[in-house]
C-alpha cells in the first residue's frame, strides 16, 4: 500500500491522507500543536473527504489521550500461590506512586483471582476506575478478553496470545491493529522473551551450532521451544538437547551425553577389550559445537557449569537467561558459574538503577535487595510509570527506558522488553557494553 501511495504523489487526496496520518501520529499528545496542524491541513486540502468525520475523530481521540486517569484499580491475586508475588508488585507500584510528582491519581487495590475476575473488574469500574492494572494470571486475562468486557484502558500484568509478538511489526500510521481487545495492553516478564533475545545475541556474536540444556518440565519446554524456534529461524543449528530431571543429583551423565563424552568413553572401552590391555586415554568432547544454551535455576547451574569445565568444554561459549541469577549478590557461590552470559533487567544489573533513589527507598523499607522477588518490585514500578506513556508509545513507535528494560509497544498492544546483558566474573555479574 505504501508503495502504491508513493507512486501517486500528485493525487491531492492521497497526499492529504498521508499528511493527516503524519499529523495524527506526531501531534496527538499535544493538543495545541494538533489543532494548529489540523487548521493548516484543512487550508491545504479543502474539500478532502476526511475534513469532517475523520478530523473530528482525531480531535476526539486526542482529547481522550491527553486526559490522565483519575482513579487506578490494581487487580492482584493475594491468595495462595501468588501472595508474595502480588505483594512485591503492589509494593513496587505504590513506591512509584509515592515518588511521582504532580497530581496523583487515586489508587484502589482489589484482591482478585481467575475465578471471579470479571466480577472484580466490573466492581472496579463501577467504583470509578478509569484505568485498570491487572490481572496477573494468564487464565484471568483470557477470561476477561473472552467476556468482551474490557471497557477502560487496561494494563494486564502478563501476556496471552503472544506468538510472534517479538516479531510483530509496529504500525507506522498511529492506528492500532486489531488485537485481543482495543483497550488492552499486555505487559509480562516472560522467560520466552529472554530465550528469544539469547538466540539473537549469540547468533550476532558469531555462534551457529548450539547444545541446549533445559529442565525436564513444562517451563523447560517453553524455554527450549522459544530458543530453538528463533535460533533455527536465524540459521543456527541445535546439535543436541538434553533435559535435566528436576529431582536428580546426577549432573555428570546428562553433560556427558550433551558433549558426546559417553560415546568417547565407550570407544575406549571397546578398544581396551579388543587389544586386551590397559590404554591411557582422556575422553574428548565433541568438536562441532560453539555454544551451550543453559536454562536453569542458580542451584542447578552451579552443578552443571563445573561439569562442563570438568569435561573441558570451557572453550564453548555458555549463554543462559535471568533464571540463572537470583538477583542477590553471592560471589562465593556464583563463582561456579563464571563466564556465563545472560540477559536481565537494568534494576538488577545496571549501577545507574541499583543506586537510584527509588531502589534505595525500597531497600530501606522492605529490604528489597535481599528479596527473591526483586524483579517483581521493578515490574510494579514500570507498571505504574508506563500508564501516562502508553498512548504516546503506541502512536509514535518510540521506546521507554524502564527499570525492567527498554520497553516498546507493538501494534497489538503487546509490550516487548529488551534486557541488558551481563557476564559472571569472580562470581559477580558484570554489565556488558
Amino acid at each position: 500500500l505504501d508503495r502504491e501511495l508513493e507512486a501517486t504523489p500528485d493525487d491531492l487526496n492521497v497526499t492529504g491522507w498521508l499528511n493527516l496520518a503524519k499529523i495524527s501520529k506526531t501531534s496527538i499528545y499535544n493538543q495545541q500543536d494538533l489543532q494548529t496542524a489540523i487548521n493548516s491541513w484543512s487550508q491545504n486540502y479543502p474539500g478532502h473527504p476526511a475534513q469532517d468525520e475523520i478530523v473530528q475523530k482525531i480531535l476526539e481521540m486526542a482529547t481522550r489521550a491527553n486526559i490522565p486517569p483519575k482513579q487506578i484499580a490494581l487487580l492482584l491475586p493475594f491468595n495462595n500461590q501468588y501472595r508474595e508475588v502480588s505483594r512485591a508488585i503492589r509494593d513496587g507500584f505504590l513506591a512509584a506512586w509515592y515518588e511521582s510528582n504532580g497530581n496523583k491519581p487515586a489508587v484502589r487495590i482489589y484482591n482478585s483471582d481467575g475465578r471471579d475476575i470479571i466480577e472484580t473488574y466490573n466492581t472496579a469500574v463501577s467504583d470509578g476506575a478509569d484505568f485498570i492494572v491487572g490481572p496477573l494470571e494468564k487464565d484471568a486475562i483470557t477470561r476477561l478478553v473472552a467476556s468482551g468486557n474490557i471497557t477502560v484502558n487496561t494494563l494486564a500484568l502478563n501476556r496471552i496470545n503472544q506468538e510472534n509478538s517479538e516479531k510483530t511489526s509496529h504500525n507506522t500510521t498511529g492506528v492500532r491493529s486489531p488485537g485481543p481487545a482495543p483497550f488492552l495492553y499486555q505487559f509480562g516478564l516472560l522467560p520466552e522473551d529472554e530465550a528469544y533475545q539469547a538466540a539473537e545475541h549469540a547468533w550476532f556474536n558469531g555462534y551457529a551450532n548450539a547444545l541446549v540444556i533445559t529442565p525436564d518440565s513444562t517451563w523447560g519446554d517453553r524455554i527450549f521451544n522459544a530458543f530453538s524456534t528463533h535460533w533455527t529461524e536465524l540459521g543456527g543449528r541445535i546439535i543436541e538437547h538434553v533435559k535435566i530431571s528436576t529431582d536428580t543429583d546426577d549432573y555428570a551423565t546428562p553433560v556427558k551425553q550433551l558433549l558426546n563424552v559417553d560415546d568417547s568413553e565407550e570407544r575406549v572401552k571397546q578398544l581396551v577389550a579388543t587389544l586386551n590391555r590397559k590404554i591411557y586415554s582422556e575422553p574428548r568432547h565433541r568438536q562441532d559445537a560453539d555454544l551451550v544454551f543453559l536454562a536453569s535455576t542458580p542451584v542447578v547451574a552451579r552443578q552443571l557449569v563445573p561439569q562442563l569445565r570438568f569435561f573441558r568444554a570451557d572453550d564453548i561459549a555458555t549463554y543462559s537467561i535471568s533464571s540463572i541469577y537470583s538477583g542477590i549478590s553471592n560471589p562465593a557461590a556464583n563463582s561456579d558459574i563464571d563466564n556465563v552470559i545472560f540477559p536481565d533487567m537494568p534494576w538488577i544489573l545496571d549501577p545507574e538503577f541499583q543506586y537510584s533513589p527509588l531502589q534505595q527507598t525500597l531497600n530501606r523499607t522492605w529490604e528489597q535487595n535481599e528479596s527473591p522477588y526483586r524483579r517483581l518490585y521493578a515490574f510494579g514500578i514500570d507498571a505504574y510509570e508506563l500508564i501516562p506513556e502508553l498512548g504516546r508509545l503506541s502512536a509514535q513507535n518510540e521506546t521507554y527506558k524502564g527499570f525492567t528494560g527498554v520497553l516498546k509497544i507493538n501494534n497489538q498492544g503487546y509490550i516487548n522488553r529488551t534486557s541488558v546483558w551481563a557476564k559472571f566474573e569472580n562470581g559477580t555479574p558484570i554489565l556488558l557494553q
